[in-house]
């Protein structure tokens, strides 16, 4: 036949985390008492203890665990009804608890609907598992904790802190370097997609250039112009005479090849003026 303690005593196993999840393992210890001053003067006050729920920076030191671990009471085996056996401590002896309406644990009678023991430190680990009443077959007590074995189980629970911090710790770092990586690689994208903009740009303006250069070679700017393109249209308003394929060519590229009419104009002072400073210097040269 086989033996049933086994899936309840697992179950009981499992719920340990979950009675841990509700301890807090970072909570800072408290204020330490203030430093006399060395001239004897008035005690310097002691530094505020950082607040609650705030980590350390991820750094080379060694993480910073609130070793204050209350460790007191008896050790109990208490033998559950289906004979596996479970030992921890009870901080206040055989003291019957249920869970009130809040989900706060209320003390009671061994008798009431729900009572049970919570037990403590259960393989040394820290926060405690409510044995209801009924599953409980027999209670031992097997005495005072020894100095050694209170050292061992809060060196248990330090090294389980300690290790819940540098997990989150290391669960930071982790999430920084990401989004570095992540941010490195955004300005990448974006100098690339900003030097491919202005790559198109620069195409984009050579084209509209050589474009309006052809347009000036096939409209020249003697024959063709804005009063040339408004009498083709009040042509067409007042005497119906429609555009022929070449005006209409002219008409649908006119603002490019105004444009391109502007630099040519614009480039041509320029070379104008370079042109008199020359003359004015050969001048101003000859003269002397």
């Amino acid at each position: 036949m086989p033996n049933r303690a086994t899936p309840l005593l697992l179950a009981v196993l499992l719920a340990v985390p979950a009675a841990l999840a509700a301890e807090d393992p970072t909570r800072q210890p408290p204020a330490p008492p203030p430093t006399p001053s060395p001239e004897g003067g008035d005690p310097q006050p002691s530094p505020d203890p950082a607040p609650a729920g705030e980590e350390a920076a991820p750094s080379g030191k060694p993480a910073v665990v609130d070793e204050n671990v209350d460790v007191r009471g008896n050790r109990y085996r208490i033998k559950l009804t289906h004979g596996a056996q479970i030992e921890g401590v009870l901080p206040a002896g055989v003291k019957w608890e249920r869970l009130d309406q809040f989900g706060e644990y209320e003390e009671c009678k061994e008798t009431d609907k729900g009572s049970g023991l919570r037990l403590s430190y259960v393989l040394g680990m820290e926060g405690d598992i409510h044995i209801l009443r009924r599953d409980i077959a027999d209670i031992r007590d097997l005495g005072a904790l020894t100095d050694e074995e209170q050292r061992a189980i809060r060196d248990k629970v330090i090294a389980a802190r300690r290790k819940v911090i540098e997990q989150r710790e290391k669960a930071l770092r982790e999430d920084l370097r990401r989004m570095a990586e992540e941010q490195k690689a955004a300005d990448a994208r974006a100098g690339e997609d900003d030097a491919q903009r202005k790559a198109k740009e620069k195409a984009a303006e050579e084209k509209e250039i050589k474009k309006g250069e052809e347009l000036l070679k096939k409209f020249p700017p003697d024959q063709w112009s804005e009063q040339r393109l408004k009498d083709i249209l009040q042509r067409e308003i007042v005497n119906g005479i429609f555009r022929n394929a070449e005006e209409r060519e002219f008409i649908d590229n006119f603002k490019a090849w105004q444009a391109a009419d502007t630099r040519r104009r614009a480039e041509e002072a320029k070379s104008g003026e370079g042109g008199e400073k020359g003359e004015s210097g050969g001048k101003e040269k000859g003269a002397k």
